[in-house]
């Protein structure tokens, strides 16, 4: 993860790091926007 992350640094705006897996399924578009990815972590 961290050759990805140094490789592509420019490009990314954070990261998100857990003991385990983040396991995503269905259509989460509203994620790729700030207050949809907030909303999506505080639910």
């Amino acid at each position: 993860m961290q050759k990805f992350t140094a490789k592509f640094a420019s490009l990314i705006q954070g990261v998100i790091s857990g003991a385990d897996r983040l396991v995503l399924r269905g259509s989460l578009r509203a994620i790729q926007y700030q207050f949809g990815m907030m909303g999506y972590l505080w639910h």
